[in-house]
């Protein structure tokens, strides 16, 4: 298996690995991004930010579960699920 995102997900927006312990990453371009949120299955958001300076973002705090992540590129939102081991 490739390591490398770019080919790995050839263009599709996509966040890895799934599921996550402590650092989710994002194949979006940094500069691209408006803001970002991470929300429980319960709709609580767990995360909001505005500033966005690489692909990752830790996750370590937060509590075993689903959540879903909404990146917010030039206007356009992409929702993406992840499992927090």
């Amino acid at each position: 298996v490739d390591s490398n995102p770019s080919d790995l997900f050839m263009g599709k927006k996509a966040i890895y690995p799934n599921p996550v312990v402590n650092t989710l990453n994002f194949n979006y371009d940094p500069q691209d991004i408006e803001s970002f949120e991470i929300v429980d299955n319960m709709g609580r958001k767990q995360l909001y930010s505005t500033v966005v300076n690489k692909n990752s973002v830790n996750v370590g705090d937060l509590i075993p579960g689903v959540y879903t992540v909404r990146i917010t590129c030039k206007g356009t939102s992409y929702a993406h699920r992840f499992i927090k081991k």
